[in-house]
């Protein structure tokens, strides 16, 4: 259903007949800019809501929440050239909602800035820098599984497409110019890699899907608790069709975690400095009572530990004492010369993963075996030089 007041310069595609002119018109693009618009804001089951696509001079809104022929669509699409600007969001739930994986090659325009070392990487601050163009604000966080879209919802898919190829242009060529086009290939395809073509991505691990930010300094119990809790929010929210975040707080889990080992059988209306959401009532109140009640039962042997093995965080217990001074530092020096951020160029888990390593006579297998692209091993082989100099 198309918006209230006209937008103009697009065409909204809700019928067969729109869709198959798209997939016709597509058929002779070589480039085609595309986004996503989804509803994980509102709906437990996140969902595309609307696929914005650009090429040859025209832009296309096509309603996914019609009955339309969309894996017409995607098929064509995916032989094409795709110009997309931070895409790792938008092929994780294309692949997720509808299987889709490009065949064709992809151009992100948030990486290309990031390898230039531009100081400002977002979509409107790129539209700005390269072509002086204002890109429309306030939509982004809009309910967009409602319809009709309004005008301004429009307003704003329209343009998160239709600049894209020319922005996409004069990244491609200062890419060229300072001989960094391969960084964003392998930087594409790891992206690809991550959001849509491996495909145990799709299935969550159960041993770590609960574990959220800010777990580091919890003892066993009080990560027993947070699991509790976690595994609590989840059932309801997926009951209610609400995102998780709408029914608790992660803040509000571990204060809730912390407090509730400190006083076990406790009613939690006690816990003064938790905040709790308005509505915990009834059934929802005492599920979350019956939470709590499995975590403070739950043997020692059951658990949870402290870290997960080969947890691929920043931080590990087992590599603690690593002193990364020198090595961030040597990073820091290589990234200032190329003009980038040195966690483009390595990580601290990828810093801890080869210190630690004992085979350091491989480097370039141990870069192969961290997830290190190619076109970063002579820089990190410059960093070790650099720190062993200094040693």
């Amino acid at each position: 259903m198309e918006p209230n007041q006209p937008v103009a310069n697009y065409i909204y595609v809700d019928t067969n007949e729109k869709a198959d002119e798209l997939c016709l018109n597509m058929e002779n693009a070589k480039s085609v800019a595309i986004d996503t618009e989804c509803d994980s804001l509102y709906h437990y089951f996140e969902k595309v809501c609307l696929l914005q696509l650009s090429f040859s001079g025209q832009n296309y809104l096509v309603d996914t929440l019609s009955n339309i022929k969309l894996n017409a669509i995607l098929e064509v699409l995916s032989y094409r050239r795709i110009i997309v600007h931070c895409g790792d969001y938008d092929f994780r739930m294309l692949r997720k909602c509808y299987g889709f994986k490009p065949r064709g090659e992809v151009f992100d325009t948030w990486i290309a800035a990031r390898l230039l070392g531009m100081p400002k990487v977002s979509l409107t601050d790129l539209a700005s820098e390269l072509i002086g163009i204002d890109m429309p604000k306030g939509s982004q966080k809009s309910d967009w599984s409602a319809r009709p879209l309004s005008t301004k919802q429009v307003e704003y898919a329209v343009k998160d497409t239709s600049y894209l190829e020319q922005m996409a242009d004069i990244l491609d060529e200062r890419l060229k110019a300072k001989g960094r086009s391969n960084w964003l290939s392998e930087c594409v395809v790891e992206m690809l890699e991550r959001s849509c073509l491996n495909e145990d991505d799709s299935v969550p691990d159960p041993a770590k899907q609960w574990r959220i930010k800010g777990l580091r300094t919890l003892s066993q119990r009080q990560l027993e608790y947070v699991r509790q809790i976690w595994y609590w929010r989840d059932s309801l929210a997926r009951k209610s069709d609400r995102p998780p975040f709408k029914v608790m707080s992660n803040e509000t889990i571990i204060s809730l975690a912390i407090w509730a080992s400190f006083n076990p059988g406790k009613p939690i209306r006690e816990a003064k400095k938790v905040k709790l959401p308005g509505n915990l009532v009834g059934k929802k109140y005492n599920d979350l009572l019956d939470a709590l009640d499995a975590a403070a039962n739950t043997s020692d042997k059951e658990l949870p530990p402290v870290r997960l093995p080969c947890d691929n965080s920043d931080y590990d217990e087992d590599f603690a004492y690593v002193n990364l001074e020198p090595y961030q530092r040597a990073a820091q020096q290589v990234a200032s010369r190329l003009k980038i951020e040195s966690p483009i160029l390595i990580t601290r888990s990828q810093w801890y993963l080869i210190i630690n390593n004992s085979n350091k006579d491989q480097l370039e297998q141990i870069f192969k075996e961290n997830g290190i692209l190619p076109w970063k091993y002579q820089y990190i082989k410059e960093m070790l030089d650099i720190v062993n100099r200094n040693q």
